[in-house]
């Protein structure tokens, strides 16, 4: 049995169990952690009390980056047709339209804004100096595993979305030409 087919018939329940599992993980245990990880980092010395226009900036990145987040998600969705879990491969279309037309890892990116944008408003020093950078680096480095598996999957097509893509800074060309769907893709 290929790939695809034991993906269709992958137990109802068992699905539900696994995308339950990765809110909990990643939407409701990681931020806890990360949040007990920065307040301890806090308390020894590294809380910073911010000027009111640093708190006004990290309520206005956590709220664009909220947004793009939802974005983000509901784009994956539509264009490779499941919500972006990993653990629930194969993905049979690359999602490349909508915020994934400029960014190949949206999710992850706004992800880590929010999250700066939430330390901002809370002065947490140890989140932004500590906690951050390490989870950013995490963050690329899974997303540079996913790559490689995507480049697995859809060869030339995944290659030709890369070089119209970038993972952080949009490419310029992208912005002003409208992209071109790979074979598959929404």
């Amino acid at each position: 049995m290929d790939r695809k087919n034991s993906e269709k018939q992958l137990n109802p329940f068992l699905r539900n169990a696994i995308t339950g599992l990765y809110i909990f993980a990643f939407w409701i245990l990681l931020p806890i952690l990360l949040a007990k990880i920065s307040l301890s980092l806090d308390r020894k010395g590294l809380k910073k009390s911010f000027p009111w226009f640093i708190k006004t900036g990290g309520t206005l990145i956590s709220l664009i980056s909220a947004f793009m987040l939802y974005l983000s998600i509901r784009d994956f969705s539509r264009g490779a047709g499941k919500l972006p879990i990993t653990a629930i491969p194969p993905y049979d279309q690359i999602a490349s339209k909508g915020v994934y037309s400029i960014w190949r890892h949206p999710v992850y990116l706004f992800y880590i804004l929010l999250a700066a944008g939430i330390a901002l408003i809370a002065g947490s020093g140890g989140f932004l100096l500590v906690v951050l950078p390490l989870f950013s680096i995490l963050c690329f480095i899974h997303a540079k595993i996913e790559e490689i598996w995507l480049l697995k999957k859809h060869g030339d097509v995944y290659r030709a979305y890369l070089k119209r893509t970038s993972l952080v800074c949009p490419k310029i060309r992208s912005l002003i030409q409208p992209p071109k769907s790979p074979d598959g893709g929404l």
